[in-house]
């Protein structure tokens, strides 16, 4: 995807993924596809192909399990 950030949303039913030029806007998207298919959906990975800014760099990228 590259000089951007792409995010994996999964929920119950489905998953969505998608890239934009931060990680928030990755995020947002991926959880917008997700939610075509699925409720309940929660971003559980992200990566940047650039350094990332801004406030969604400080979550953990990890699912937490």
């Amino acid at each position: 995807f590259g000089e951007n950030c792409g995010a994996l949303a999964t929920g119950p039913n489905g998953w969505g993924g998608d890239f934009g030029p931060d990680v928030a806007a990755a995020r947002t998207k991926a959880l917008r596809r997700c939610s075509q298919h699925s409720s309940n959906c929660r971003v559980v990975r992200w990566v940047c192909s650039k350094t990332c800014t801004g406030d969604a760099c400080s979550e953990r990228n990890t699912t937490g399990e």
